[in-house]
């Protein structure tokens, strides 16, 4: 693809242009990639999950027909509602412009990563904009990265990254739809690497340490229910209040107890246990020295040094010297990022949280679920 034949007809501010020539740098992190490639006829829409910060490159190398990514900050700008009729006009333009000269388009819909692999559920205001701008989808499902190496581990394990193309959805057909339907119909074919394709593609943790940091995820144990009392060691699960020892076995599969398997039933435990909970005004978890980026509007204010605490149904944000306290019903959106962060969407802000061991936040994500249930 000629990049600078393509910018005269669109507005490359709104695209990423794809990186082959980074594709060798691969090698040097140890990771292996699925040699298949897709050849695609005519210009479509990508749609992928995301599956870990190597998507980009790995789309890079197994596409050979020309496209282009969306950038993900105007998909975050559709989530939050701030992306401008201008900015929408414009886009979906360029993309017929695309479509046209025979480009595809790349986008990862997802406004975040998941720590289980399974893919969020598009809003209305996303599906719609797919919608719109015409192209056909294809559904390109990355899987592997959650099954090959523990993605709560803080150090990268070697693992491989395999896709399937999922399923194709015509534009045409769409329209027959409400846009009620349409949201339903492109979720119901959104692709996933939840625990349905562990499988189909088994995992091998070799490492001695396939256990290290689960308890991060993993915050009530199974046996007794405690809340943060498990710890990791080697390839084990203990609980310091029940002693019981929760292991991983070599292919990567979850020994944790007679009911949980797997990742999905993980999760289910997890949700059901802290709906039946009653709880007092306690805290529930504080994390120390922790850095906030507030956004409003398009500015940003950085501190840090503050302390973060979790309540049943609410959260604090600390210096020492004052307290501000958000209540979980005020909270628009959770997004637990793969790299130490959590993205909180307010009303009218921004919070970015970011700090070592942040995995443990996927409980105030089940927190705001339980307060909008």
């Amino acid at each position: 693809m000629d990049k600078k034949y393509i910018s005269k007809f669109i507005n490359t501010d709104f695209f990423e242009f794809p990186t082959r020539p980074l594709i060798a740098k691969i090698k040097g992190l140890k990771y292996g990639i699925v040699s298949n490639y897709i050849e695609l006829v005519n210009p479509a829409l990508i749609i992928c999950n995301k599956s870990s910060s190597l998507d980009r490159l790995f789309v890079s190398r197994i596409i050979t027909s020309d496209f282009v990514f969306l950038k993900d900050k105007y998909i975050s700008k559709i989530y939050n509602g701030t992306l401008t009729n201008r900015e929408k006009e414009l886009i979906i333009k360029s993309m017929k412009y695309l479509k046209e000269a025979f480009v595809s388009v790349v986008v990862f819909p997802e406004y975040g990563y998941s720590i289980f692999g399974r893919c969020e559920i598009l809003p209305e205001a996303i599906t719609e904009f797919l919608f719109e701008t015409t192209f056909d989808f294809k559904y390109l499902n990355i899987i592997g990265s959650y099954y090959t190496y523990p993605v709560w581990s803080k150090e990268p394990r070697r693992y491989e990254i395999k896709f399937t193309q999922q399923f194709n959805l015509s534009n045409k057909k769409l329209k027959h739809f409400t846009a009620v339907e349409r949201n339903e119909l492109i979720n119901h074919h959104m692709p996933s690497s939840a625990t349905m394709y562990a499988i189909k593609y088994p995992a091998l943790i070799r490492s001695k340490n396939r256990a290290e940091n689960f308890e991060t995820i993993m915050y009530i144990c199974p046996h007794c229910n405690s809340l943060f009392s498990l710890y990791s060691e080697f390839n084990c699960l203990k609980c310091s209040n029940c002693g019981s020892a929760l292991e991983f076995s070599i292919d990567g599969a979850l020994l944790l107890s007679n009911k949980l398997n797997t990742f999905d039933q993980v999760e289910e435990f997890l949700f059901d246990n802290l709906k039946k909970r009653s709880f007092s005004l306690k805290e529930l978890i504080s994390y120390p020295n922790v850095s906030i980026i507030k956004r409003v509007g398009n500015k940003e204010y950085s501190v840090s040094g503050y302390t973060f605490t979790i309540y049943a149904d609410r959260f604090t944000i600390s210096n020492g010297k004052t307290t501000r306290s958000i209540n979980l019903a005020d909270v628009t959106n959770i997004i637990l990022d793969y790299k130490n962060t959590i993205i909180i969407d307010l009303k009218d802000e921004q919070l970015i949280v970011r700090g070592e061991h942040k995995e443990n936040f996927y409980i105030l994500i089940d927190l705001n679920k339980i307060n909008k249930s």
